[in-house]
């Protein structure tokens, strides 16, 4: 893993034997403060969503840097119970905390949410019924990205599967998000990698999303799902805006078969849109 750091992770509440887990849910706190609070109460629902399905979740929270109220709102929380794992993390970086609850996870699918976003309470159970039926190895998204707070929009994402996804497309545009459900081997053999603005890389989510695709993964959506999206004033994402960053390099963009996979009506790119990978 490039730029790859030894992390020390301290288990705030350790775990009974939670073996039996069908999915692993990894959530990233850091300083969320009492927004945390909103985030866990809509854990609440969709894990009893998923487990009136019959499908047993584990809760991996991990604490990145958190600040004394995070920490003690997550770990006060009724969400958290002798099946899930908090750890404390010193990574200061969104991808390698992430890494580490991926590490923990033992379902046979794992999900990722992060403190500050809401979910539909039918995310899990609908994700999972959509990874197991479509018919190849996929990562699932939610169908519907809600933007609230600072900015106000709704947009869904793109299905892989509905025919019309060009892969050119991809040289400029990021068209999911960070959030989704895959084989929880999946997170293991491709870790997310270490932003690096300082070196002047960024948008690990959309380096990740790639780099499965050069695995031979898919990206899929779940029918009626949706995250809603807390746009604020500053975040990690205007951070890579106002940086300028671009995304590392990327095994999907080296395969020179990809190209023959773009459709048709794609219009291949100009030598001026080749110049950067642009940003999401």
């Amino acid at each position: 893993m490039t730029g790859a750091k030894v992390i020390e992770a301290v288990i705030l509440s350790p775990r009974a034997d939670s073996r039996g887990a069908i999915v692993s849910a990894v959530v990233n706190f850091h300083r969320e403060g009492g927004v945390a609070r909103a985030t866990l109460d809509g854990l609440v629902r969709v894990r009893r969503h998923a487990e009136a399905a019959g499908i047993l979740v584990e809760m991996i929270f991990v604490l990145d840097r958190a600040d004394d109220e995070t920490t003690a709102i997550v770990l006060q929380h009724p969400l958290v119970q002798s099946c899930d794992l908090v750890l404390k993390v010193q990574c200061g970086d969104l991808g390698l905390a992430r890494n580490i609850g991926f590490a923990a996870a033992r379902g046979e699918f794992s999900c990722n949410f992060d403190g500050d976003d809401l979910f539909s309470a039918n995310w899990i159970t609908a994700a999972l019924h959509r990874a197991t039926q479509a018919g190849k190895p996929a990562v699932v998204h939610p169908q519907l990205v809600v933007n609230f707070d600072r900015i106000q929009s709704v947009c869904r994402l793109i299905d892989q599967s509905d025919g019309r996804f060009a892969d050119a497309a991809l040289l400029k545009t990021h068209p999911w998000i960070a959030n989704g459900l895959a084989p929880a081997s999946l997170y293991r053999d491709v870790p997310y990698q270490q932003a690096g603005v300082a070196e002047g890389f960024g948008y690990e989510d959309w380096h990740w999303n790639l780099e499965v695709m050069a695995h031979g993964f898919v990206h899929v959506t779940a029918p009626e799902t949706a995250i809603f999206y807390r746009r604020k004033a500053e975040s990690m994402l205007t951070s890579y805006v106002a940086s300028k960053v671009v995304i590392r390099p990327s095994r999907f963009f080296e395969d020179i078969a990809w190209t023959k996979s773009a459709r048709p009506t794609a219009k291949p790119p100009t030598s001026k849109g080749h110049a950067s990978t642009g940003r999401a």
